[in-house]
């Protein structure tokens, strides 16, 4: 039952790794009821990122009416320096610099590194019946002094949060940036698997065609098998690490599980999202050997692509055309409408597109005067000095190619 209208909304805070999982049950049963719901604003993505790869202090503010959690937002509070002087920053959990310590200062103002946890479409997790939760949360972060610099990253442009915190900072105290920092694609599902493939481009269904070809002359039946149980996955996860560690992605070190950490995280993810019944684990795989897999997660209706390898002793068979093309046709069967692929750039999978939605990224400033310099050096002083740098490089090549 909502709760009743008219009714104080308190918002309160949590603080600790022991307090956040106390709020399990609440916060998986707000999922339910979330009109947007999303696996990277879940208790399962979050409480394993804070686990692994907590950057600061965890900040999880709690919205609730007569004791019932309305609204939710997981943000982490961190400290950087500029100009000698430290401040402090709010982010959502899962987002942030956080492979940026070889850049220059110049690098790190506009800094956008997202690959250890691969957050997207992120925002406050709320109940529609109590959008005033959502506007407390905002008021909340208007009057507290645990930030001067808001850096909120990869939301949809239809997040809720984004419209509600333009219009709640508002106003001279604050000042707003906002802009296009990355865009995810998406595949929107037909109804039918044929209905699906005629939609592809001539050169895509050769492509599609070719790849089974190879690999029924060279294996004959090729099979794909989704596994979802806890334990089958567990049992499965060294196969999976050991085919990505020989993939290109494993040998250049930019891999899910190239580092221990990333290991680890992937591996919670896998264990809480499978006791959602939330999770599957696509393995292509022939006698003898597996040829790719896919790492997803799903819900109400979407599959979103995580992770994906191919094994390089079978490249020349595209066994990822095959897992692509077995996964969606998969998701056809059981009426998934949409599938979310994220800022990958596998040639095949952004040639299946329908189209990319923009992420924002909006950065609020608390209007002092350290925040005013800081404000000044990412949006003029860097952007200057950035084309400053790429006109004297330019010059340099000219005169040498003159000589």
């Amino acid at each position: 039952m909502p709760p009743s209208k008219n009714k104080p909304v308190r918002v309160r805070e949590i603080r600790s790794l022991e307090d956040l999982s106390l709020l399990k049950n609440r916060w998986e049963e707000l999922e339910s009821e979330s009109p947007c719901p999303n696996p990277y604003i879940s208790f399962a993505w979050i409480s394993s990122y804070l686990e692994v790869f907590r950057r600061g202090t965890p900040l999880i503010l709690v919205a609730e009416i007569e004791g019932r959690i309305c609204a939710l937002a997981a943000l982490e509070i961190t400290k950087a320096r500029f100009l000698g002087c430290s401040y402090k920053i709010i982010s959502f959990a899962g987002t942030g610099n956080t492979g940026t310590d070889q850049l220059s200062l110049l690098g790190k103002l506009f800094s956008y590194d997202n690959r250890l946890c691969w957050s997207d479409k992120l925002d406050f997790l709320w109940d529609s019946n109590c959008p005033e939760a959502v506007t407390a949360i905002v008021e909340y972060l208007r009057n507290s002094d645990q930030w001067d610099l808001l850096d909120l990253r990869e939301m949809a442009p239809e997040a809720i949060c984004l419209s509600a915190i333009k219009e709640g900072f508002s106003g001279d105290h604050f000042r707003l940036e906002e802009f296009v920092a990355t865009k995810s694609g998406y595949i929107s599902l037909p109804t039918s698997m044929e209905e699906f493939i005629k939609g592809l481009s001539r050169n895509l269904r050769k492509n599609v065609k070719r790849s089974r070809e190879r690999m029924g002359n060279e294996f004959g039946e090729v099979s794909l098998k989704v596994y979802e149980d806890k334990w089958e996955v567990e049992r499965l996860m060294p196969r999976v690490i050991a085919l990505e560690s020989k993939s290109w992605k494993g040998t250049d070190g930019v891999g899910a599980f190239s580092q221990k950490k990333n290991r680890e995280f992937h591996e919670k993810l896998a264990e809480q999202f499978s006791e959602k019944e939330q999770f599957s684990l696509f393995i292509l795989e022939v006698e003898g050997g597996m040829l790719s897999y896919m790492f997803t997660f799903h819900d109400n209706k979407a599959l979103h692509f995580h992770n994906m390898a191919i094994s390089p002793e079978y490249k020349q068979y595209s066994p990822g055309i095959a897992i692509i093309m077995k996964a969606i046709e998969r998701s056809i069967s059981e009426g998934v409408a949409e599938v979310f692929v994220g800022r990958g750039d596998d040639y095949f999978i952004n040639a299946l597109l329908t189209g990319r939605q923009d992420r924002v990224w909006l950065k609020v400033y608390k209007n002092n005067f350290h925040m005013r310099l800081l404000r000044k050096a990412e949006f003029s002083w860097a952007p200057a000095l950035k084309k400053l740098k790429s006109k004297i490089k330019n010059r340099n090549i000219d005169r040498a190619q003159a000589n």
